[in-house]
């Protein structure tokens, strides 16, 4: 009789917890969570990710994409009229914005209650990227984005040219290839002085590194007013190498996909280029038949470190208005699974944000390699920026094409970050 009862007992629990798992499992399935990324060209590999999330989670998502110089404005609609999706894609440096407004998720609670998802990250320090001004993070990275300098690996084996390992080395070889009839870079100015504007940070955080002001925390938050000419010497060089040829002729006009065909034509040398770039490259590799390599922007002889650069800034958030606080988490998190964060390197060839990806391509080995030991230096504003990015490039086209003195460009370009630090204090 006790072991009668004793079955009867245990079939009991058994249904209390099969129907109990049931019906969590059809509360979660009732929901209905909006989800928006801007890779329109990825948008296979995304589904495949929302997939392997709904199936490890239970609830539902539905997916939106904009291209990417579509989702501020999108995500600033929606916040606007109360239809904010629950889940969003949002760069790290639009975080101390967002908190502005009170409109993302504070994801400071969740990652203390899970150790492991906080340690998943090829390197801690790109939680950095996504911390508001309380010091809490309210985004999570997804995967890398830097610039890199691609060579054309078959005609430097031709023409006998070295891989610079130093600054000085650097302008020894441009001026070489232009000599040779090689202009040294094919360079998306296009727009806002896109990698012209990169060209002009490396040169400049060298000499900030040599100056002690590399690492200071208001350089590093950009508040810092004062540069004591050390940006005007870095444009100054800038503007240097661009009369002297190396960025090819009005590099302005030029955009990112007609630079890459320019570089593959083989009348440039070198490449500045995004590392989410690497699967037109391949394609573009194969095509014309050329084999190409990387190097990271070679840094002075006399300089104390070499600097690694790139970060997690391709991220997402979740809304703070959200129905569904702890579903939206949970899309977050499933977006940094291993099953994803591979997929996305096999199938998009991305550098991702967490550890141990077994990478295939040597060239995304490379990059991920430099990912990993980048972000010391990072500079991630502690108030909302806006288009302050923007407004500085056009102002650094300006200077590179006209007689401005390289004083009165630091000076307009500080005076634009006051403007922006003044905008943002104003708004709280």
């Amino acid at each position: 009789m006790k072991k009668t009862m004793l079955v009867l007992v245990l079939v009991f629990v058994m249904l209390i917890g099969t129907t109990a798992a049931f019906t969590a499992n059809a509360e979660a399935g009732d929901k209905t969570l909006r989800f928006i990324h801007i890779w329109p060209e990825h948008g296979e590999t995304m589904e495949k990710s929302v997939k392997l999330i709904e199936q490890k989670y239970g609830f539902n998502i539905e997916m939106s994409v904009v291209p990417w110089n579509e989702i501020i404005t999108t995500s600033q609609t929606a916040i606007a009229s109360n239809d904010m999706y629950d889940a969003f894609f949002s760069w790290g440096g639009l975080i101390p914005g967002y908190y502005q407004i009170n409109a993302v998720l504070n994801l400071q609670p969740y990652l203390d209650a899970d150790p492991d998802w906080y340690n998943s990250l090829v390197s801690l320090k790109h939680w950095d990227d996504y911390k508001a001004p309380d010091g809490d993070i309210y985004g999570i990275p997804f995967r890398g984005t830097g610039v890199f300098l691609i060579y054309n690996k078959t005609l430097f084996e031709e023409k006998g040219y070295a891989v610079p390992q130093t600054v000085e080395e650097l302008e020894i070889l441009m001026a070489q290839m232009t000599e040779d009839g090689v202009t040294p870079f094919a360079m998306p100015g296009a727009p806002h002085g896109f990698q012209v504007g990169s060209t002009r940070e490396r040169i400049t955080d060298y000499l900030l590194l040599e100056a002690g002001i590399l690492g200071t925390t208001e350089h590093r938050t950009a508040r810092l007013l004062d540069y004591q000419g050390v940006i005007a010497t870095g444009a100054e060089k800038t503007r240097d190498w661009y009369r002297a040829g190396y960025f090819g002729e009005n590099p302005f006009g030029v955009q990112r996909e007609e630079a890459q065909s320019v570089f593959f034509t083989g009348s440039s040398g070198m490449l500045f280029c995004n590392n989410n770039e690497l699967m037109d490259l391949r394609k573009l590799e194969a095509e014309f038949g050329i084999e190409v390599d990387s190097f990271m922007f070679p840094p002075p002889a006399s300089a104390t470190e070499k600097l690694g650069y790139g970060g997690m800034g391709d991220g997402f958030a979740a809304y703070s208005g959200t129905q569904y606080p702890d579903e939206a988490v949970n899309i977050l998190k499933g977006l940094m699974m291993p099953e994803v964060q591979l997929l996305w390197g096999d199938e998009a060839k991305s550098v991702m944000c967490t550890k141990d990806i077994p990478y295939s391509d040597s060239l995304l080995i490379k990059f991920a390699d430099e990912f990993a030991n980048a972000g010391k230096y990072n500079v991630i504003a502690d108030y909302n920026t806006g288009n302050l990015g923007d407004i500085q490039g056009d102002l650094l086209v300006e200077f590179v094409m006209s007689d401005m003195t390289a004083e009165a460009f630091e000076a307009g370009y500080l005076d634009l970050r006051a403007n922006a630090i003044a905008d943002a204090e104003s708004d709280d």
